[in-house]
């Protein structure tokens, strides 16, 4: 890999190292064998040797604090070795913030917060924000070709899913389809990626807010403080950003959904245990072979729950295993209605980016975030704290986040082994939590309560 990054100029290698103290020759080695950027860094660089290799070599550190600690791998903040960065920041070694991940819930400030726990002071974040925007700015060339061809792939990709949903659709229909998503790559978080598909005055407008709002932003400092002479409309970024909440709320409502603010559940639980179920969605609904298998598993959870004890949770859009919980759960909820029983609820966890028109038969709402990828660690903290209980079943990516971040915080979760996917995978590495039918299952949750 060293020698092929040789050829390529501006190619990255980028090393997990120094996580912990098992191995403390790992971050030298790594550098050693070509290394350019090294994730955590905390262990096993106390030599000047050490620090002048680094150095000298510009490798970047990537600091990721939140991460660290709910790994355990540090024990505190109070102590500067615990988590080196200022002592890097003031050998000359380039440093960064990360996140490793949006399972443990770090973020800008978050993370500065840490950082300055750590002896950064705010002249050192600015520093490091600085030397963040530079690099980027260095990078941009190198990566804009491949990603751009990428995005391209990407973006057609999205629109055959369109196509497929309606075929009705016309050319003009997905032209101006396919300039919106443009638009949304264009004010992602990793937009400078898409420079090739902006328009000129796009990519003046992308440049000017990363370089005074975003880069900022991610260290928790106000815009200004990084650079004064910005005058970049914060204001109309935010309303941009409370309309798309609003049409969100305001489409929530149109269905007879009532939203909740994530700090005032109390309400709605009211002594009852949220039981989260997540699982496969659309497309890895449809990898599944046995899917009856989920679906007699899902109307025996329900049949055996009571309504007065029992919250259920789902992701609120309406596909895969979601989507037959919804389905059981209306039926039952009408069987009860007529016998004058009460119903249950479901309370469903969107985000700024769920589509209204995909939602379900959800009775309540939380709004946590505003993308899927980033709700994992709030939702399993969210069950956590009102000692509930998560189902996985099957599901892909997103899914294995919430697995690895369910573990994180030791939150009660359960996985069913068999249907094809995250829950299937993870069962082996957590075969006390593996269920196969609804009544392993009942004999797990019985071993544990």
């Amino acid at each position: 890999m060293a020698e092929f990054a040789k050829k390529m100029p501006g190619f990255q290698i980028r090393v997990h190292a120094g996580e912990n103290p098992v191995h403390p020759g790992n971050v030298r080695d790594a550098v050693e064998a070509g290394a350019t950027r090294v994730g955590h860094g905390l262990y096993g660089v106390s030599t000047s040797r050490d620090i002048d290799l680094l150095r000298n070599k510009g490798v970047r550190v990537e600091f990721n604090g939140n991460s660290n600690r709910a790994l355990n791998n540090i024990d505190g903040l109070d102590a500067q070795d615990e988590l080196p960065i200022k002592r890097y920041h003031d050998a000359g070694i380039a440093c960064t913030l990360g996140q490793d991940g949006s399972i443990y819930r770090g973020g800008g400030v978050s993370e500065s917060y840490i950082a300055r726990q750590a002896g950064m002071s705010t002249d050192d974040l600015l520093a490091v924000a600085r030397s963040d925007l530079n690099y980027k700015n260095s990078m941009r060339g190198h990566f804009v070709k491949s990603w751009s061809a990428m995005v391209e792939r990407c973006i057609d990709t999205t629109l055959m899913r369109h196509i497929e949903r309606d075929p009705s659709m016309t050319e003009g229909e997905l032209l101006r389809e396919r300039q919106a998503l443009i638009q949304t790559a264009a004010i992602a978080k990793d937009g400078p990626r898409y420079h090739k598909l902006m328009t000129g005055e796009e990519r003046k407008a992308w440049e000017k807010f990363e370089a005074e709002v975003m880069i900022p932003g991610n260290y928790g400092l106000p815009p200004k403080e990084i650079f004064p002479q910005s005058t970049f409309d914060w204001s109309t970024w935010q309303e941009a950003k409370n309309k798309r909440i609003v049409k969100l709320t305001t489409a929530l409502s149109q269905k007879g959904i009532v939203t909740h603010d994530e700090r005032n559940l109390d309400a709605l639980f009211a002594g009852r245990k949220p039981i989260l179920l997540s699982g496969a969605s659309a497309s890895s609904w449809k990898l599944i072979q046995d899917p009856a298998a989920v679906t007699t598993f899902l109307e025996q959870l329900v049949k055996s729950s009571d309504p007065a004890k029992v919250v259920f949770v789902t992701g609120a859009t309406d596909f895969g295993v979601e989507k037959e919980l919804h389905a059981i759960i209306k039926q039952e909820n009408a069987n009860r209605l007529e016998k004058g029983e009460a119903t249950f609820s479901i309370l469903g966890t969107v985000v700024e980016e769920t589509r209204p028109e995909e939602i379900g038969p959800i009775t309540d709402a939380v709004l946590l975030g505003e993308r899927w990828y980033s709700k994992s660690g709030k939702v399993v903290e969210l069950i956590k704290e009102r000692n509930g209980q998560i189902i996985f079943i099957g599901g892909g990516n997103i899914l294995n986040d919430e697995i690895q971040a369910a573990w994180n915080v030791r939150a009660d979760f359960y996985l069913m082994k068999g249907p094809e996917g995250a829950s299937t995978t993870k069962a082996d590495s957590f075969p006390e939590r593996a269920f196969v039918s609804y009544e392993d299952y009942m004999r797990e949750t019985s071993r544990k309560s």
